[in-house]
């Protein structure tokens, strides 16, 4: 059995350009091409998908409490022989003014030179750390014989050294919002780290997407790995194409495989 949890980079959003083609339209979830979809089929395995667009980890937990209790058996054999796949934290970020992770990116995008107010800075990466932490420790629990891919988000703009081809956007915007992603995967990183030291023989690795995707929103529209502005179905903006959702799934066969 393969399980994906998380928000909306985990349930695959972005990878349709309309909401009436999602697999479900309330989450945006593509069930079948996502990187949990695409490595159940290949092996013939059930693919059950809690992520939701939009979800925080709190929300998250919920999803794996909810899982427990409709999989009794599994969850008495500990999960053994399941993957178990999350992406989840960007949501739960906020700036010190109090801009979520959507927020923040649409200040970015309307607001010149979003980089240089102090309160447009992340303000609750420890508290985020501390919840991924707690939520590793209770899959390390109660998941312990599963194998667990914490699959990191990918840098949205990727702006290369001259320009981004969306307009309004420089090189030094993209780039900060860039950087609130690397933070957040660093954070990510670090939590697991702390479960792995308590839990050493828990099979929780982190899969880093970020080499994995060379053209970002600021990319020309044939290259996008991750969308620019979809006006046809604007939750779908600035969240991985199909082509990026497959590099998400090479970066997480490297790490079953390594």
């Amino acid at each position: 059995m393969v399980i994906t949890l998380g928000d909306s980079y985990a349930a695959g959003t972005g990878a349709q350009a309309l909401r009436k083609e999602y697999d479900d339209t309330t989450c945006y979830v593509e069930d079948d091409t996502s990187p949990g979809g695409k490595y159940a089929s290949a092996r013939g395995l059930k693919h059950i998908v809690a992520a939701c667009s939009g979800d925080l980890v709190i929300d998250t937990v919920a999803q794996w409490d909810d899982l427990q209790l409709r999989y009794s058996n599994e969850a008495t054999d500990l999960w053994e022989g399941s993957v178990i796949l999350v992406t989840t934290g960007g949501n739960s970020l906020e700036s010190i003014r109090g801009d979520d992770f959507v927020e923040g990116l649409i200040r970015c995008l309307t607001v010149p030179r979003c980089y240089e107010p102090p309160e447009n800075q992340v303000a609750n990466y420890d508290a985020v750390q501390a919840e991924l932490e707690q939520f590793y420790s209770q899959l390390a629990v109660q998941a312990y014989r599963a194998t667990v891919r914490v699959i990191g988000y990918p840098k949205v703009f990727n702006s290369n050294r001259l320009r981004c081809s969306i307009p309004g956007i420089t090189v030094r915007e993209a780039d900060f919002f860039d950087n609130i992603v690397i933070g957040m995967n660093d954070r990510i990183v670090t939590a697991i780290d702390a479960v792995k030291s308590s839990f050493p023989d828990f099979d929780i690795r982190f899969v880093d997407v970020t080499n994995y995707y060379t053209n970002g929103a600021c990319s020309p529209f044939k290259s996008r790995q991750v969308r620019n502005l979809n006006a046809r179905f604007p939750r779908s903006s600035f969240h991985p194409t199909q082509n990026g959702y497959d590099k998400s799934y090479g970066a997480l066969l490297d790490t079953m495989n390594g």
